[in-house]
């Protein structure tokens, strides 16, 4: 008996700004794009709650980000 397997893409988009000596990088990170909610954990213990599932794959996020370098 298997589980599902886990399929999770992550993607990073970024662009960097030149600005005489200083550097401005602009990212995007975006993670579960395809929103997978594949089951982590089973409880494996034998009774009333077996194999349910106890944690699945995160949501899809979308994080911004900068960074400055002087």
């Amino acid at each position: 008996m298997f589980d599902d397997r886990t399929n999770m893409l992550d993607v990073r988009f970024s662009k960097r700004l030149r600005l005489r000596r200083t550097t401005i990088t602009g990212n995007v990170d975006l993670s579960n794009i395809f929103n997978a909610n594949t089951p982590q954990y089973l409880n494996t213990q034998y009774g009333p709650e077996w194999l349910n599932v106890t944690n699945a794959l995160s949501a899809r996020v979308v994080r911004f980000g900068v960074q400055i370098g002087f």
